[in-house]
């Protein structure tokens, strides 16, 4: 029995190979689902049968050991996001070949007259996908969209991160005669109404302006305002103590100008970060701050803790500069969400000390460490170095993967 995963390119008879034709023409029978096999040639004598599950697929074929030539019929190439990869598997003993095909990345950009070997191909069909952090990363991306990630809902996220005037290129229904290509900022494409099978590609100009590196960025870098702002040798020993891992969705509690929210950012460069304060003139200075680095994976969430929590994904990691009085119920709202969490708390006096990591402790946050930063800098005085000891500063941390 010889079995062939066919590529069907974009569905219709004109675009097949002439190897996947040649091989449809001399099949016993063609498997695959009714819009492909719609596509097979009007002459090809095989039976066909509707059917697009790899489980099902399989047990089709192993109830005919009569058949000699087979054809599975799949979207686009086998090797792009296809059935191919369970297939091959699944019917390992009968050696499968594959024949290519014209995949939906190789059509748009022919349509496009682009190259495209530098996209970044991303399937949001049925997969869950961030696609800020995409973009972020990738300065030319094309998505297969799919499920509830449409069009105009990937549009809309990205106007949501401050990637509005990003530019998106939308392909309806490629290769059919309800063909349609339409481009526009995000901002104006998240209004849109599209069809199912669509494709998007996204070019981005706003990417992270600072390389992954160490924490610690210095002070003078960020925009600071009359706010508070966690220095230089706190904010590097916080984030270490936050244990963040690229895909991370951090929270940063109390933000004030953002320093923390903003290299929590530049580490977490496949996650997001949620930037929570409740003073006007410090949401001013974390947007600013946030367009200064190019850290576009940091939201903004105006408001007071814990209420403001509920407008965010659990926290991997929480980092709590600031909790007004209300550091029991921020904790307990960030446990409840994922007894995992990963919290930092920063505490400039005595009686916060003692306070969180009662708190801690009330809410099982295991494995609770607490260290105490006492930084001294230099000054110029006169023609002199003087030392100017700053304020001491404790942090208490706790819970996490590990």
């Amino acid at each position: 029995m010889k079995v062939s995963l066919i590529g069907m390119g974009l569905g219709r008879e004109d675009g097949l190979t002439l190897r996947a034709r040649d091989a449809l023409m001399r099949a016993d029978a063609i498997i695959g689902a009714e819009r492909l096999l719609c596509a097979v040639p009007a002459d090809a004598k095989g039976e066909r049968f509707s059917l697009a599950l790899p489980d099902q697929v399989t047990e089709c074929i192993r109830n005919h050991p009569e058949w000699t030539n087979i054809c599975v019929a799949l979207s686009g190439d086998p090797g792009f996001y296809s059935g191919a990869r369970k297939l091959v598997d699944l019917l390992a003993e009968y050696e499968p070949e594959i024949l290519c095909g014209i995949s939906t990345p190789q059509y748009f950009a022919a349509r496009l007259s682009r190259p495209w070997q530098d996209f970044h191909l991303v399937s949001a069909h049925g997969i869950s996908c961030d696609p800020v952090a995409e973009v972020l990363n990738h300065p030319t991306v094309l998505f297969l969209a799919g499920g509830t990630m449409t069009p105009a809902h990937l549009a809309h996220a990205l106007c949501e991160a401050g990637l509005d005037d990003a530019t998106v290129t939308v392909g309806e229904n490629l290769s059919s005669a309800a063909e349609r290509i339409r481009t526009g900022t995000a901002e104006e494409m998240a209004t849109k109404e599209y069809e199912s099978l669509a494709v998007v590609l996204v070019e981005n100009s706003k990417t992270f302006l600072r390389p992954p590196g160490p924490a610690g960025l210095p002070d003078g870098d960020f925009i600071r305002g009359d706010v508070p702002m966690t220095k230089r040798e706190v904010r590097a020993a916080a984030l270490a103590l936050m244990d963040l891992r690229p895909d991370a969705v951090v929270c940063d509690i109390g933000a004030g100008t953002g320093s923390v929210a903003v290299e929590a950012a530049l580490q977490v460069r496949q996650g997001r970060v949620y930037a929570v304060e409740k003073n006007v003139a410090a949401c001013g200075l974390i947007e600013a701050n946030r367009d200064r680095f190019g850290v576009y994976n940091l939201r903004l969430v105006e408001g007071s803790a814990p209420e403001a929590l509920t407008a965010i994904p659990p926290a991997d990691s929480a980092f709590i500069g600031g909790s007004g009085g209300a550091i029991d119920e921020i904790v307990s709202s960030l446990v409840q969400a994922n007894p995992a969490v990963r919290i930092v708390v920063a505490a400039v006096t005595l009686e916060t000390l003692s306070r969180a990591g009662d708190v801690l402790r009330a809410h099982n946050v295991r494995t609770i460490e607490t260290c105490q930063i006492a930084v001294t800098r230099t000054r110029a005085v006169g023609s002199h170095t003087m030392f100017d000891a700053q304020n001491p500063v404790f942090l208490i941390a706790g819970g996490g993967r590990g």
